[in-house]
């Protein structure tokens, strides 16, 4: 929420929570500003300790690294094809001129299997500019048909109200920050036309602790649902057995939702 909204927008904020008050950008001035208002007002309230921009270059530079390093196909993530995402893509009816965005999707095939399946207005977002390449390398001249993000998903990508369809597998999960989590929610619901569709997939409740050596949070998709609150309607639900590509099985809990 920007604190010049802040006033207007008082009463949406809960008051039996800690509310962190952070800044997007490499300076986090307006975060004081914010936390001195809600304390004169009755909130508890705390400053996040560095700023999300900071936290997405690390981030970044991380996911670089792995992808300079490592092929698509021998992460612990990788999967040929996300058989649960496509069938509830599919079961979403969407018209071949939906705007779908995958969040995170790098050197994921679903942009190659959406393509396939006749969709037009595609973006795929990534903090890494090089899992992209990857991808971009697949697809050849189809690569120009999909529009490509470096960027992170806690800030504004895309106009308000302009998505049909978020996917998301194993971003969320790595918002292990409150303040990063909240930005991430507020970017979704602002991103997401009414009536559009989101999935997200985490690690499950018994899934791994860390991956790719960075801590995440595991859900069940209930949980997934509780998290993004208000606006979002929780309309299926599956766990799904992730094998890696050395036959490590990892728990996944999928969340649909419907934003209202």
């Amino acid at each position: 929420m920007p604190l010049s909204l802040l006033e207007s927008r008082i009463d949406e904020l809960p008051r039996e929570c800690t509310v962190v008050a952070y800044c997007r950008g490499p300076f986090c001035t307006f975060s004081a500003d914010a936390v001195r208002r809600l304390r004169e007002l009755g909130f508890d309230a705390r400053r996040a300790d560095v700023s999300v921009h900071s936290v997405s270059m690390r981030q970044k530079e991380h996911w670089d690294e792995v992808y300079r390093n490592k092929a698509p196909d021998s992460v612990s993530w990788y999967r040929p094809r996300l058989e649960q995402s496509l069938a509830w893509i599919e079961a979403c009816a969407l018209s071949s001129d939906a705007h779908i965005v995958d969040v995170g999707g790098g050197a994921s095939t679903l942009v190659d299997d959406l393509l396939d399946r006749g969709f037009e207005r595609l973006s795929v977002v990534d903090l890494s500019e090089e899992a992209l390449g990857h991808s971009k390398a697949r697809l050849g001249d189809a690569a120009q048909a999909v529009q490509w993000v470096v960027g992170d998903a806690t800030t504004r990508l895309f106009d308000e109200a302009s998505v049909d369809l978020w996917h998301d597998r194993a971003v969320f999960h790595f918002l292990t920050d409150e303040a990063r989590r909240d930005a991430y929610v507020e970017a979704l619901r602002a991103s997401l036309r009414p009536g559009g569709f989101a999935i997200i997939a985490t690690f499950g409740p018994t899934g791994p602790e860390r991956c790719s050596g960075l801590p995440v949070t595991r859900y069940a998709s209930a949980e997934i649902a509780a998290v993004l609150g208000r606006g979002f309607e929780l309309i299926d639900q599956a766990d799904d057995e992730h094998v890696t590509p050395w036959g490590a099985p990892q728990d996944f809990a999928y969340a649909l939702l419907r934003r209202v």
